[in-house]
């Protein structure tokens, strides 16, 4: 079901840029934001490989 997998992609990272984007506003740059930040990289990464093959 490879359309699951894209929509899900597509939900993480709509998930981790509000994540990311929350922790900018509230000037937190606790070891958490940095987790947001790497896990929104490997879900953007993800996307495109998924949506390139």
């Amino acid at each position: 079901m490879p359309p699951i997998g894209t929509a899900a992609a597509i939900g993480l990272t709509l998930f981790f840029v509000c994540a990311v984007y929350t922790h900018l506003l509230a000037r937190d740059y606790s070891p958490q934001f940095g987790l947001a930040a790497g896990f929104l990289l490997l879900v953007v990464a993800t996307l495109v490989l998924d949506l390139a093959a």
